[in-house]
This record gives structure tokens, sequence and C-alpha cells, in this order.
């Protein structure tokens, strides 16, 4: 158990480390900053590391307020930890940010440095098909933002092989590349939620050639799916597997998949 002590340490010496925590919102801090009250600031959580660097693990928002307002040679108390690995500063994070302030994503990128299983899975199916999470390096496009959506497939579809995430990454790649619009979160876990429903009943191949030839492209396709959305009143993932369900079926002779309402 590492208990830390209470340090005064100068704020331009504390680092950051994006593998372990959310990347700065810079409104937040300036917002901070201009309405910047001292007695409110409190402690920093930071981490001390055993090549004598300090880490924030907790406060750079705070932090970054405070060298906007012209402290950043002051000296800031702080929470030092001695000797924590990389996966304890990441659960450190997680457990003093687990409210809806933290996104999803920033949840995602921790728990993968903390080793979680089903964290490490999903990100092995983005790097097979050549996606990458925003804010790591990447080419144009190829940013998979939806974690949380294409999660939500994993998990309800662990056990085959390949998985309903796999098949849903594999086929909106091949169907639209690399493009942001591909992976929209409604696509994502509208397909995904076909492929948990009909599993290898669905002639992938077909479908990637049918979603490719789609007037308009993903864009067109989230559209319609919306117009589904209204005029039924389901939720838009709903829409988009039933509007991928009638694409699939359509002018098909033998092998049609059960209409998605039917069910």
């Amino acid at each position: 158990m590492h208990k830390p002590e209470m340090r005064s340490l100068p704020l331009n010496i504390l680092g950051i480390d994006l593998r372990v925590q959310r990347s700065l919102d810079t409104n937040r801090a300036t917002k901070m900053s201009a309405e910047l009250d001292l007695d409110a600031i409190g402690v920093l959580c930071v981490s001390h590391r055993a090549d004598d660097t300090y880490w924030i693990i907790d406060g750079q928002h705070r932090r970054e307020s405070l060298i906007l307002a012209g402290f950043g040679a002051d000296v800031v108390e702080c929470e030092v930890f001695t000797g924590l690995s990389l996966a304890e500063e990441a659960a450190m994070f997680r457990l003093r940010n687990n409210t809806a302030k933290v996104s999803y994503l920033a949840r995602f990128k921790v728990r993968l440095v903390e080793g979680d299983k089903d964290a490490i899975a999903v990100m092995d199916i983005l790097t097979r098909h050549g996606w990458v999470l925003p804010g790591d390096k990447e080419t144009l496009g190829n940013r998979l933002a939806a974690i949380q959506a294409f999660e939500r497939i994993y998990t309800a579809d662990r056990t085959s092989d390949p998985t309903a995430a796999e098949r849903t990454l594999a086929t909106l790649t091949a169907a639209w590349g690399h493009t942001t619009d591909a992976v929209e979160a409604c696509l994502v876990e509208g397909l995904g939620l076909v492929y948990v429903r009909y599993g290898a009943t669905v002639e992938a191949d077909d479908l990637i050639r049918r979603l490719s030839k789609f007037g308009g492209g993903p864009g067109a396709f989230v559209g319609n799916a919306r117009g589904i959305r209204d005029l039924i009143r389901v939720p838009l993932t709903r829409a988009a597997a039933e509007l991928i369900v009638e694409i699939y079926n359509k002018s098909r002779r033998t092998m049609a998949l059960p209409p998605w309402r039917a069910r």
C-alpha cells in the first residue's frame, strides 16, 4: 500500500502523461483561470517516479489554470505518491475521476494502461482493421471515437469467432473505408446489433457490397436511419439496424433475414 506525503512543488516541474489521464480541455482551463480562486485550488495528486520526475495524476486543469494566471513559477501543495507503476497511476486516476465529466474514451484509455482484458481485446480489433483512438498517432480519417458503442457490441458477443464487433468493423471498413462517417456510433451499434442477432447467417461479403453501393455513402445512410427513427419512434441504433436488414434483404431471392421488427 503506497502512502502519500505532502510536498510543496513548483508547478513548472509537474508533467502530464496522457497514458494515464484524459487530454487537457483548454477551454475549461481558460475558464477556470479567468475565475481563479486560489483558496479553492486544493491539493494536486502527483506521482514521483523513479527517474525523479513528477507527474500529475489528478489536477491538471487546476495546474493549467494557475499557469495561465501567471503562477507557473510558484509552488503548490501536492499529495505525492512514490513508487507507483504506470498501471497504478492509471487506476488512481480512474478512481479519483469516476464521474460523468470524464469521457468514456478517456476511461477506456486508462483501462488499456491498467491491462483490462476487454479493453485490450477491443483495441486489438481496432488495430487489426487499421483504426486508432482519437488523440493517438493517426492518419486523416482513421479515428474511431464511438468506442462505447463498439464495446457494447463486443460485450454482447465475446464468444463467437469472429466476434460481432470484429464482423462489424470489418464490414464498415470494407464498405466505406477509413472515414469518420463510416464509424458513426449509430452505424457501429446498429450493424453490431444485426451481427449479434443473426450471427453467421449474414453473408458479410454481400452486405459489404450492398452497403458500398448505398447512394450517398454512410452520411446518407445515417440520414435515412434518422428518418426511420422519427417515423417509428425507436432509438437511432435500432433504426440503423432495421435499415441494414432492409438493404440486405432487398431483391434477395434466398436466405433473407427475418425482418428486424419481427422479433
